[in-house]
């Protein structure tokens, strides 16, 4: 990284957005990791990729405004339990009803204040859409929901800190979901 912005380019290689840099995570062969720049709005865009100079055919993409994902391990969400010293949330060490749950997503959508294409967030900022959290497919009370928006020292992540309602245990389906998007099915967080 530069500073506090993503690079829009390593190993040679660049995406461009509309024509414009596009900040990048991860380059590597046959894989390439870049963030759809804050300015950016729903509809189409053009994505080309450039190496060495040499620029790959332009593909025409469609952006909605939020497509929130959940990072898993072994089919569980990546969450640690804030009660329990951030211990990570799996099947050996599962959520308990009215612990604080750290849940991390992407594609959460734009925050308040908007983040500059690229910038490696320094502080907390909202996600500006309604964030839900959905288990085993009924959303829980947004009084539940503590914060929602960026992970500060990162770029690209967000987190979802929320009270663990009770009525739920044992392996339990989790999705979250922001501007009428939601994530996809399958993934269990561990609820005791």
């Amino acid at each position: 990284m530069n500073g506090d912005m993503l690079p829009t380019q390593l190993g040679g290689v660049s995406v461009l957005e509309d024509n414009s840099p596009a900040p990048l995570l991860y380059v590597d062969k046959g894989q390439i990791v870049f963030l759809v720049p804050s300015t950016e709005i729903a509809g189409t865009s053009t994505i080309q990729v450039v190496r060495q100079s040499i620029a790959g055919p332009a593909v025409t993409i469609t952006l909605v405004t939020a497509a929130p994902a959940l990072f898993a391990s072994n089919g569980y969400a990546l969450a640690q339990d804030y009660n329990n010293s951030y211990t990570a949330v799996t099947p050996n060490t599962p959520a308990q009803t009215g612990d604080m749950i750290v849940l991390y997503a992407t594609g959460l959508g734009y925050t308040q204040p908007r983040s500059l294409p690229g910038e490696v967030a320094a502080t907390a900022a909202t996600v500006a859409a309604a964030v839900q959290v959905l288990l085993n497919g009924a959303a829980i009370d947004s009084k539940l929901i503590y914060y929602a928006g960026v992970t500060p020292g990162c770029a690209g992540l967000y987190q979802i800190n929320f009270i663990m309602p009770g009525g739920f245990s044992g392996d339990t389906e989790i999705r979250v979901s922001a501007a009428g998007q939601t994530s996809a099915a399958g993934l269990k967080i561990a609820i005791r």
